[in-house]
């Protein structure tokens, strides 16, 4: 008996796999056994990960390449918002690109663009807003922040601005992370896990450790409420993955590169019934796209 006997008599509803599908399907089995036990290099623009082939690995090899030959459409397992986010924690912790900290003399520049809502006595209203930002590891830096056509700028001796590497998460176990969090946690009305979310959003921002980076996307896939978007494109048309929570209509969704786990930007989207009043927090229509990088000085640009 082999791996698709045992599919076949575990599944009686559905055909005999085509046996020049399963061979196939097994003849890659064997090729990507023997490349991992060699330690042979993935082709390019694979994840860049280690395997260690041994009994499990190869067993869901055997599922993950012999399943669509014996299984109809639509029977594969539906993707989740939890895995996603996993892998994202596996890409984060193994991706140093484009999450490089400042050193002494350097500085984290990070440019926003988006619409954010304004609330008043009479509701909220979306501003277009523009912020750029360079931040040194002394709190040093320069910000330009350019609302609904008006510009403002501001330069900062060391001290005057919040850097936050994050790195107390560094060793840290997920729940004490989490604790860490609502330490953090501003007084809100949003429900708890929601609250939780939009601030792992804030924080992989600033987060310049693969170890933190790693640790928010871990907490993020505790919460009960997320929800996978899957493929889709941020408000400039990059492509990423989103994921969200919805709370009173609204959901608040974080979209990255699955490959680097860097967050491309953040919305808020009408989902179901509005409610009366509406939560700055989570203001259908109002969204971010994020830009990042090191330099050497406030006047310079990656």
């Amino acid at each position: 008996m082999d791996e698709i006997d045992v599919i076949e008599r575990s599944r009686p509803d559905v055909e005999a796999a085509d046996p020049r599908a399963a061979a196939a399907a097994r003849r890659a089995l064997m090729e990507a056994v023997a490349d991992a036990r060699r330690g042979a290099p993935r082709t390019a623009g694979s994840p860049r990960r280690r395997w260690a082939v041994g009994a499990s690995v190869a067993a869901a090899l055997v599922i993950a390449l012999v399943l669509p030959a014996v299984l109809p459409r639509g029977s594969a397992p539906e993707a989740s918002a939890q895995a996603a986010l996993l892998q994202a924690a596996e890409a984060a912790a193994s991706s140093p690109v484009g999450w490089e900290a400042p050193a002494a003399g350097e500085y984290l520049y990070t440019r926003t663009v988006g619409r954010l809502p304004r609330c008043g006595a009479g509701g909220c209203v979306l501003r277009d807003v523009e912020r750029e930002a360079w931040v040194g590891p002394d709190g040093s830096g320069r910000v330009i922040e350019t609302v609904d056509g008006e510009r403002s700028e501001e330069t900062f001796g060391p001290g005057g601005l919040p850097y936050e590497g994050l790195r107390e998460l560094i060793a840290r176990s997920d729940d004490e992370v989490r604790a860490f969090l609502e330490a953090r946690a501003e007084p809100s009305d949003l429900p708890g896990d929601v609250a939780m979310f939009l601030a792992i959003g804030d924080l992989l921002q600033i987060a310049d450790t693969p170890e933190a980076r790693a640790a928010l996307y871990r907490v993020a896939a505790t919460i009960p409420s997320v929800e996978l978007v899957g493929d889709t494109v941020d408000e400039l048309g990059r492509p990423g993955t989103g994921v969200g929570v919805t709370w009173n209509g609204v959901r608040h969704e974080i979209v990255f590169d699955p490959g680097t786990a860097i967050v491309l930007g953040e919305r808020d989207v009408e989902v179901g019934t509005l409610a009366a009043e509406a939560d700055p927090a989570m203001f259908p229509g109002s969204w971010t796209a994020y830009w990042s990088g090191i330099v050497d000085s406030v006047e310079e640009r990656p």
